[in-house]
Formats: structure tokens, sequence, C-alpha cells
């Protein structure tokens, strides 16, 4: 008589077991990709924040210096500054 003894589903079991060890791996992978995709998003953010506070400090500045002053700015400037207005779908 052999000395092992196979348990019926044993093969099935093995088997979930080698699969839930890769689907954890390939998880592991998609959070790191994750963190760097995050971690660019960030370094643009902070680039781009920088830039921005450059760019306003700098019109600060030069609206002086132009002879530019608060009363000089006009409704219309700013509605041609702002993003078009986007329709909402779902009252459209």
């Amino acid at each position: 008589m052999s000395e092992y003894i196979t348990l019926l589903g044993a093969e099935d079991i093995s088997r979930a077991s080698s699969r839930m060890v890769f689907a954890t791996e390939e998880f592991g992978r998609h959070i790191g990709n994750m963190e760097l995709a995050l971690h660019r998003h960030e370094q643009f953010m902070d680039d781009w924040l920088l830039r921005l506070e450059h760019v306003l400090v700098d019109n600060t500045a030069l609206k002086p210096r132009l002879g530019i002053t608060e009363q000089d700015i006009t409704e219309q400037d700013i509605a041609e500054t702002m993003p078009p207005k986007r329709e909402d779908a779902h009252h459209g």
C-alpha cells in the first residue's frame, strides 16, 4: 500500500492556491503602477502650481507698470477668460 493518500479535490485546492498567489502578485504590481502614476501627477501639479504662482506674481507686478488698474478690468474681460459653460446632458 502506498504511503501517500490522495484526497479528492486536493489538486483543485492546489491550483486555486497557485491562482491566488498569482493574483496577489499581480495586484501588487498594479498598486505599484498606481503609486508611480500618482507620484508623477503630484510632481506635475507641483510644477504647474509653481508656474501659476510665477505668472500671477509677474502679472501683479506688471499691471502698475502698464498703468492697468482694477477699474480697467471689465466684466467682459473676465467673461473672455472664463471657460465656456457646458450644457448639462440631463437637462438638455
